[in-house]
C-alpha cells in the first residue's frame, strides 16, 4: 500500500495579506508560518516516512526542513510541485475572464488559452497528474510538501474527477491531506486537517 501525506507550506506574509504568490520562489515563511510548521513537526514526530518530496520554492522547502531535517530524511525537490503560475492575476478577475473569452473567440482551444502568457489550469493538472502517476510506482508512506493549488488538484484527481467536475478544496497553512493508493485506485482519507495549529 502507498500512503501520501499532502502538506501545505506554513504561512507567509503574502498569505496573511491574501495575495496569491504563484511561483514567486523567494517568499519565506513568516513567524506564524514557522510556528505552524513546528506544531506540525511535533504532531508528525512519531510517524515514519519513507520519502519526502517538496516544491523547490522557499516557503515549501522551509516547511519541509522544519518537519523532516531533524529526522535526517532527504528532501527531494520536484518542480512539478510548484504553485500554479498565473502571473499574479486572479483567474476570477475581470481582466483574466475577459482575456480568456477573447482568446477563446479566436477559435483557440481552451487547453491552449493562457491569458497573459502564464500557466492555465490544464498545465497545472498535467504536471500534478504526471507526479501522481509516478507515485503509483512507490510504496510505503510519503510526504509531499507543496501549495494550496497543487494540493487541490491532487485531491480532485484522487477522487477521479475531470476538470469540469473539480470542487474547490480549502487548504489551511500546514494542513494535512492523506490519500492512499490501494488496488490500483486512489482513495482520499483526510482533507485539510489543521487541528495542530489550534493546540
Amino acid at each position: 500500500m502507498l500512503e501520501i501525506y499532502l502538506i501545505r507550506h506554513g504561512e507567509t506574509e503574502f498569505n496573511a495579506r491574501g495575495i496569491h504568490t504563484g511561483q514567486t520562489p523567494e517568499v519565506p515563511l513568516n513567524k506564524t508560518g514557522i510556528k505552524q510548521a513546528e506544531k506540525l513537526a511535533a504532531r508528525l514526530g512519531r510517524i515514519k516516512f519513507d520519502k519526502v518530496f517538496s516544491s523547490p520554492d522557499i516557503r515549501a522547502k522551509q516547511t519541509a526542513d522544519i518537519l523532516f531535517r531533524p529526522a535526517g530524511i532527504e528532501i527531494i525537490t520536484d518542480n512539478r510541485l510548484r504553485e500554479h503560475e498565473t502571473g499574479g492575476i486572479s483567474q476570477s478577475s475581470e481582466a483574466w475572464v475577459n482575456e480568456y473569452k477573447r482568446l477563446l473567440n479566436t477559435g483557440m482551444s481552451r487547453y491552449d488559452v493562457r491569458p497573459f502568457g502564464n500557466e492555465n489550469i490544464w498545465d497545472l493538472i498535467d504536471r500534478v497528474g504526471l507526479f501522481l502517476k509516478d507515485m503509483e510506482r512507490e510504496e510505503g508512506r510519503i510526504a509531499v510538501v507543496a501549495h494550496a493549488g497543487v494540493n487541490d488538484v491532487f485531491i480532485n484527481l484522487a477522487y477521479g474527477r475531470e476538470k469540469d467536475e473539480f470542487v474547490k478544496t480549502p487548504q489551511d497553512n500546514t494542513a494535512i491531506n492523506i490519500i492512499r493508493y490501494v488496488s490500483r485506485k486512489w482513495h482520499v482519507v483526510t482533507v485539510n486537517d489543521s487541528g495542530h495549529i489550534f493546540r
